[in-house]
């Protein structure tokens, strides 16, 4: 077995992240620092950033939901002060959190987390088209030829951006300065929902992911808590994805 493959049963991260590691020559297997193809074999002794791995398997992996607020940084580690979300989430023994995709600094809403990381990579990696799902609050009038070139398909700097569907959630008639929408894409890249109001000139003032996959956010669920997916959300996201 490839030792990313390894690693990311035992909670480690997704594939792509193990190899990346690797690439940055932070892996090491009995004392020796490994090449991208290294075949794990029982026994060795595996080392990320100079500390020894456990590689404990729990039972049964874990999923959860945590109701990211504003401020909250999706990162392990950060300099600069901001509170972070892995200090929020349950401790464990013998394995690791895998956050499932990200939400920048000034978004809300839902993000899972599993100790699983080859399930986090189908539930991250593009080729999945695994659907999420925001409301937004665009600052300024947002015209219906606009929202029809949003469905038709837009140019983003870096490539090419398709919505699922944009619909729009405060009535047309009402002269708002802030309307709302809802948004539904089957990718994660970086502020892409953010850039396809941007792209018209608008400011979205407000951004929330409800779901990702099948999983809502809950309604009873505050921000800066979590909870648990029951047994039924796992074994239909298993059942998708794994």
């Amino acid at each position: 077995m490839r030792i990313q493959k390894y690693l990311a049963q035992h909670g480690y991260g997704s594939r792509r992240a193990i190899e990346e590691m690797i690439q940055q020559k932070r892996i090491r297997v009995n004392g020796q620092i490994i090449q991208l193809g290294y075949l794990y074999q029982h026994g060795d002794q595996i080392e990320i950033d100079q500390r020894l791995v456990t590689t404990h398997q729990p039972s049964q992996h874990q999923c959860l939901i945590y109701h990211k607020p504003v401020g909250v940084l999706c990162s392990r580690q950060d300099a600069s002060g901001h509170p972070l979300v892995f200090d929020h989430l349950p401790k464990l023994s013998g394995t690791r959190w895998v956050m499932v995709g990200r939400l920048d600094l000034n978004t809300s809403g839902i993000l899972l987390f599993t100790t699983d990381g080859d399930l986090a990579y189908r539930l991250m990696h593009p080729k999945f088209s695994v659907v999420r799902v925001y409301q937004v609050r665009v600052f300024g009038k947002v015209t219906p030829q606009q929202i029809l070139a949003i469905e038709q398909g837009l140019e983003l700097t870096d490539g090419p951006v398709q919505v699922e569907s944009i619909k729009r959630l405060t009535p047309s008639q009402q002269n708002k300065i802030n309307q709302w929408f809802e948004v539904v894409i089957a990718e994660g890249r970086n502020r892409v929902v953010r850039r396809l109001f941007e792209y018209f000139g608008h400011q979205v003032s407000q951004l929330i992911r409800k779901q990702y996959a099948d999983i809502r956010l809950p309604d009873q669920l505050n921000q800066g808590q979590w909870q648990y997916l029951t047994a039924q959300q796992k074994e239909r996201l298993y059942a998708n994805y794994a």
